[in-house]
């Protein structure tokens, strides 16, 4: 196991309290790490964070990173499994922010959401570590940057918005990713980002098996709705504006409490549409949603 995480990315404190030590996901689901790892609530803020950072950085900008938690490393097959989660997002981010607009998606993994906005918005721009990628989305009109520090060369004070979807979970500096989006932003821009909710509903109850699942070795820190909000006032942005997206129906959550295993949607029939909008509001409306979502400006 490589480094341990010092400080908090929220506080820099180093006082923290252990709150579930055990194997966790190591790839897509039914892949489990062989060593145990330890998850860590600051004692201070409140931010988690797996409490080892599993393997290099660099990891990330491999096709082994790619066949671990994609189960391909191929761009077509990126972005079908992706797809899916564009329409709502769009619904989130607001046509208005993206049109006529330079957008760029900080971590844009195969590019999907830029191809949703390519024609709409003025300029799409990925930056994406994998440069497996980057031949494919370049074909598709959208100019492309290993790292931040590339894309802020040419684009610091340059963007009106910046998306970040999954991604800073991912970040062994959490406020250096943000500090490097607001940098990029223009006066008055604005970035939309999404990421796992630490206090998703199955989180709720003493269920191993999905602590199992839900951390993993990619995912170095976890967020609820008051640390994520904390870090992006740490960080200066304004006008915060947060919303909670639950995406799984009743009958994922029935199976996940009696088999311990993720089953998409709609695998109970007799819990017919309108219950499951009942149960997707019920989760939004009390924060246990899978994901957390937040809207903000520079």
């Amino acid at each position: 196991m490589n480094n341990k995480i010092e400080t908090c990315t929220l506080c820099d404190s180093t006082d923290y309290a252990t709150i579930y030590n055990g194997k966790i996901r190591d790839g897509s689901f039914g892949k489990v790490s062989k060593q145990e790892h330890e998850v860590v609530r600051c004692k201070k803020c409140g931010l988690v964070r797996l409490l080892h950072i599993p393997f290099n950085k660099d990891f990330y900008e491999t096709d082994e990173y790619r066949e671990s938690y994609n189960d391909t490393h191929n761009v077509s097959d990126y972005i079908d499994m992706h797809d899916h989660e564009q329409a709502n997002r769009l619904t989130n981010i607001g046509m208005e922010s993206i049109r006529n607009k330079v957008v760029l998606d900080y971590g844009c993994g195969g590019g999907g959401f830029l191809d949703l906005a390519l024609g709409v918005a003025k300029e799409t721009i990925g930056i994406e570590p994998f440069e497996g990628y980057h031949s494919s989305i370049s074909k598709r009109g959208h100019i492309v940057f290993k790292s931040a520090d590339d894309a802020l060369k040419k684009y610091k004070n340059e963007i009106d918005l910046v998306v970040s979807t999954g991604v800073i979970e991912h970040i062994d500096n959490p406020s250096k990713y943000l500090e490097n989006a607001y940098n990029l932003l223009k006066h008055n821009g604005e970035i939309y980002l999404d990421t796992d909710n630490l206090n998703e509903i199955s989180m709720q109850f003493q269920n191993d098996k999905f602590k199992e699942f839900f951390f993993r070795t990619a995912h170095l820190w976890y967020f609820e709705s008051t640390t994520l909000t904390s870090l992006f006032k740490k960080m200066n942005f304004k006008n915060i504006d947060l919303k909670f997206d639950h995406h799984y129906d009743l009958s994922n959550f029935i199976i996940w409490q009696k088999d311990s295993l993720p089953s998409g949607i709609g695998k109970i029939k007799t819990f017919d549409k309108e219950l499951n909008e009942a149960w997707i509001s019920f989760c939004n409306r009390n924060g246990y949603s899978d994901l957390i979502c937040i809207k903000a400006r520079k």
